[in-house]
């Protein structure tokens, strides 16, 4: 795959060399006989190690900024100010919102928990999440299984029947950093 440091943005300011850079988001490197061999990424690999990458390197930044925020405003046990964050995503008004958080993140079975437990299984797929999944929310009045087998389930929201296809889930939520690009990271003069 040809690329260029356009391919990863974050890349770009990064400070470690370019030849580094480069290489994350165009090879893999897989060892075999006590020799390091570069395999050739497709786009999608490719595209899924630079948003793993992007995503480790906001989310320390995000928890670096909080960090320094939380510093900055609690200066000893004296707070001297305060920052609020206020959610108002759309001013819903759930009569009774409960059943559904318990069906999504209620441990040890909501479908966020079954995800995570599936995904620390190497031999795990799509496909045995979706049959926990179903085997879990069965009897559940907000759950759905689809009418034809597919590789899907249905939760009902406050705004309807929603369908989610489960292809790729397992890998999404792994969301791995390659040894490489940890290397990468430790590698930058940035602190």
């Amino acid at each position: 795959m040809k690329t260029s440091n356009r391919s990863c943005p974050p890349c770009r300011s990064w400070a470690s060399r370019r030849t580094s850079r480069t290489r994350f988001s165009e090879f893999s490197p897989q060892e075999a006989r006590n020799e390091r061999l570069l395999t050739a990424l497709t786009i999608d690999q490719a595209l899924d190690a630079r948003d793993a990458f992007a995503k480790a390197l906001y989310s320390s930044l995000f928890a670096w900024l909080v960090a320094r925020i939380n510093h900055i405003v609690y200066k000893g046990s004296k707070r001297t100010s305060a920052i609020s964050i206020l959610d108002i995503f759309g001013f819903e008004d759930f009569k009774d919102n409960q059943p559904i958080i318990h069906l999504l993140s209620k441990k040890p079975v909501g479908i966020l928990h079954l995800l995570d437990d599936e995904s620390n299984f190497p031999r795990a797929t799509d496909f045995s999440f979706l049959e926990k999944c179903h085997y879990n929310h069965a009897l559940n009045e907000l759950y759905s299984r689809p009418r034809l087998n597919g590789p899907e389930f249905g939760v009902r929201h406050f705004a309807g029947q929603v369908w989610y296809n489960v292809e790729g889930f397992l890998d999404k939520n792994r969301d791995t950093l390659r040894t490489d690009v940890v290397d990468l990271l430790i590698s930058s003069s940035i602190p």
